[in-house]
């Protein structure tokens, strides 16, 4: 069983952001390219049969950022971007000790970034009974983010943003500690830490080093969620303007990423392609370029 980690950035041409905040378009604007980086992508050594990598090849996927144990020896390529990952103890499922140490290693070997770091997650298969309830300011984390920093290594957080910790915080507030203590690491908040567009946009206006992914986001898959806080869009497929507002005034600092991992939902992948490709074809063609791809292709 595995922790994971990772992070990014970029700085795309929003010329047209006005026109899109507007409302209106210009002449000089193309339409979206199409283009995909799926920037959370997992396969596991168990799962490595599933031909994962194929499907989002098939899909016309561009490049990925790979979750998972020794993928930067058995897949990195100019398209497969592997990121470093944490194992747990075998024998209560928590993170190691030496953690930083092992993320080291791992980036020696190839991996060219750390992630999907499971800090704070809510129950799942992968985790502990309980999920996982770890502080993003834990001291064996702070060891890895500083790993990451000095290794220029993007860093991909899970982190439920409507935590609270053994210790009375929030987990929003102990993140905020996080980010601030590596203002020179990058961050990416995977799912946007499930969190409303109020609180992504104070999270992303506080921290210039935080980016978030746009994984899971949508209404295909069911996470037990409601659906306002787990999908872009209202119930008749439209984009929510506080989303879309958030999109035009900061298009630098989302990526868009699937959460696909086999086997349960690989057979879903082409439906949530097809549910982002709705979204992105209702943006400024230079946001959702940047969304789509550029920002995470702007790491490399």
């Amino acid at each position: 069983m595995f922790l994971l980690l990772m992070a990014c950035s970029s700085t795309p041409d929003t010329s047209t952001v006005e026109a899109q905040s507007s409302g209106t378009t210009t002449e000089s604007e193309s339409e979206w390219d199409g283009r995909w980086f799926d920037a959370h992508l997992h396969l596991l050594p168990t799962d490595r049969d599933a031909h994962v990598l194929e499907l989002s090849a098939d899909a016309g996927i561009h490049d990925v950022f790979l979750f998972g144990p020794g993928n930067a020896e058995a897949h990195g390529t100019d398209r497969v971007h592997a990121f470093a990952t944490i194992h747990r103890n075998a024998d209560d499922e928590q993170l190691l000790d030496d953690a930083a140490a092992e993320i080291e290693s791992q980036l020696d070997n190839g991996a060219v970034g750390v992630g999907e770091l499971s800090v704070f997650h809510n129950p799942t298969p992968q985790t502990p009974d309980a999920g996982d309830r770890h502080a993003p300011d834990d001291p064996r984390f702070l060891a890895v983010y500083a790993v990451a920093a000095e290794r220029g290594a993007p860093i991909n957080v899970h982190i439920e943003y409507d935590g609270t910790l053994d210790d009375g915080r929030s987990t929003l507030d102990a993140f905020s500690e996080a980010l601030l203590a590596f203002p020179d690491a990058t961050f990416i908040w995977a799912h946007m830490g499930d969190a409303d567009a109020d609180t992504v946009g104070r999270m992303l206006d506080d921290h210039a080093n935080l980016r978030v992914d746009i994984s899971c986001r949508n209404d295909v898959f069911q996470r037990g969620r409601p659906h306002e806080l787990q999908a872009l869009t209202d119930d008749a497929g439209i984009l929510e303007e506080e989303w879309a507002t958030l999109f035009a005034l900061l298009p630098s600092r989302f990526l868009f990423g699937t959460d696909v991992f086999p086997p349960e939902r690989t057979e879903q992948y082409s439906e949530v392609l097809a549910y982002y490709a709705d979204i992105f074809d209702t943006l400024d063609p230079d946001v959702a370029r940047a969304i789509s791809h550029d920002n995470a292709a702007s790491l490399f």
